[in-house]
């Protein structure tokens, strides 16, 4: 008898369960160990999604940018801080991206169950297969591990994955009208990350191509609408259209000629070890379509191409896993569906099981890096805890003046100081000096904290190092565990001026009483201390 018969509708039911319940006991499992590693503080994997909440903070306010005084565009969303801004008052406002992505993630179960359905794969063993396969791709993909980022990848992976459901229906049923959650989805997802104008470019062109010309343009100009009012408020506070992130980090956008930037795509988009999945799966896609091009599905092979193209050539890879697997996840599940009858071929002809034990062999061979991550997540919640929530308290509980730092999440939320961010990211002049070449770079910040009268300097950047000689170190705050999420072990406290070294240096003797155990604050004393 094949084995996709003998379909038990209770069976059926409970498999389909199963994936949520993994999903629900697996964030769990990390939410009680995140309490456990940090003294009952829940602090999120990175230092960024501060930046979102301090920028929240000011939205409540109607002021977009970290701090009253000035202008600035941190985020690297445009939709996520405006989601926050609503609860910037109540106490739950630092848990509200949690809740928001424990939401998106099991959104995101329920949308990769429907690319199955739709592919006839969760009749198999009565749904067994499909459900082992879905736990299979939550634990490669890091799925549950974006959702302590407290960052908005978790809702864009949920955007792209509607997208990419509304695709497969469009195509599968044929359908004239696509469904009201795939047009949001088109429209919304590049305001949660600029990234997903990939697909939403990509789902415009493949209606365009089938006939919903008129469909495609109003979607189409939706969310160019949007992302375009945004740059002409950022233009109305004399910032640059785009988002200070999006500058800084983005290769596309680097100060320099057109040749120099073309240079930069080509490096970029050559096969490295973070892209080869989406080159492995973008070679198929192509492949398939050139075998066979009277394929029903073809307009699906060619979607799934076009964005992995766009991501390839603009897209970044890494920062503890959460660029990439919105395009990951979305090319996984083009790939189940448009593969669906290999599929059902391999576990007719082999037990399900089997079946299921050689899709997951080859594709966590291709995800070591993104089940580390999502085994280390409590560890990169506790770095945060060790460093920047530890700054965050001498900050607001002892100093209580401005301070420049690099990493202005922490720092800067809930704190009614000033703090001036040295990465550029919440001060526009700060990242314009960031752009100039060499010791140049160097001397133009250093002129900008001189010239801000801030006294204390917070910084990865050695003593006597790279901005300033004249700075004088004080304390040095390092790490107890071992380095995960955090960009160095080692962040060095510095006094701008001789006069301000004595206040200082006692503030962070009494702090460094108040710390965890095992983290070490080390003052240096009149004579100096070890270099770090």
């Amino acid at each position: 008898m094949s084995k996709l018969s003998g379909r038990s509708p209770r069976l059926q039911q409970l498999f389909a369960w199963g994936p949520y319940l993994f999903v629900c006991v697996v964030l769990a499992a990390q939410f009680i160990a995140i309490l456990l590693l940090n003294d009952g503080r829940f602090v999120y994997t990175l230092d960024d999604p501060y930046i979102h909440l301090a920028l929240s903070e000011s939205l409540a306010q109607f002021h977009y940018g970290i701090h009253p005084s000035e202008f600035s565009a941190p985020s690297s969303s445009i939709l996520w801080p405006f989601l926050l801004a609503p609860a910037a008052s109540l106490s739950v406002h630092e848990y509200l991206p949690l809740g928001i992505n424990v939401i998106a993630a099991l959104f995101c179960v329920r949308l990769l169950w429907m690319v199955l359905e739709l592919a006839r794969l969760t009749a198999v063993a009565n749904g067994a297969f499909a459900a082992g396969l879905i736990c299979i791709l939550i634990s490669c993909l890091n799925i549950t591990g974006l959702v302590f980022t407290g960052m908005e990848h978790s809702l864009q992976v949920m955007l792209a994955l509607a997208v990419v459901v509304g695709m497969i229906e469009i195509v599968e049923r044929d359908r004239v009208v696509p469904t009201w959650w795939f047009m949001a989805a088109v429209v919304l997802g590049p305001q949660i990350r600029y990234e997903n104008a990939g697909l939403s470019l990509a789902a415009v062109l493949v209606m365009a191509i089938r006939g919903q010309r008129r469909l495609a343009l109003l979607l189409g100009l939706g969310w160019v609408l949007i992302m375009g009012a945004f740059s002409l408020m950022l233009l109305s506070c004399d910032l640059p259209s785009l988002a200070s992130s999006v500058l800084t980090k983005s290769h596309l956008f680097d100060e320099g000629s057109l040749f120099s930037t073309m240079v930069g795509v080509i490096k970029h988009v050559r096969p490295t070890e973070s892209s080869l999945p989406l080159w492995l799966m973008g070679t198929l896609f192509v492949a398939a379509v050139l075998y066979d091009r009277g394929r029903r599905d073809l307009p699906l092979l060619l979607f799934g191409a076009f964005f992995i193209a766009c991501h390839l050539v603009a897209g970044r890879y890494g920062r503890f896993a959460r660029y990439e697997i919105y395009v990951l996840v979305s090319a996984v599940a083009v790939m189940l569906y448009s593969f669906r009858a290999q599929l059902k071929t391999l576990t007719e002809r082999s037990h399900p099981v089997l079946g299921l034990l050689l899709l997951g062999l080859f594709i966590a061979q291709f995800s070591f890096h993104r089940i580390r991550v999502t085994v280390l997540t409590p560890l990169a919640a506790n770095n945060i805890y060790q460093q920047q929530y530890q700054m965050h308290r001498f900050v607001t509980e002892f100093y209580k003046k401005p301070v420049v730092a690099n990493d202005i999440g922490w720092v800067s939320y809930r704190n009614e100081s000033y703090v001036l961010d040295l990465y550029g990211l919440a001060s526009e002049q700060m990242r314009v000096a960031r752009l100039k070449a060499g010791e140049d770079k160097n001397a133009a910040r250093a002129a900008l904290v001189g010239a801000s009268g801030i006294e204390l300097v917070m910084t990865y950047f050695p003593p006597n190092g790279e901005l300033s000689q004249d700075w004088i170190p004080l304390a040095y705050l390092d790490l107890s565990r071992k380095l995960i999420s955090a960009a160095r072990a080692r962040v060095v406290f510095y006094a701008t001026s001789a006069a301000a070294t004595d206040e200082i240096r006692g503030q962070l003797e009494v702090f460094g009483k108040t710390l965890p155990p095992n983290v070490r604050l080390e003052t240096v004393g009149m004579m100096g201390g070890p270099e770090p």
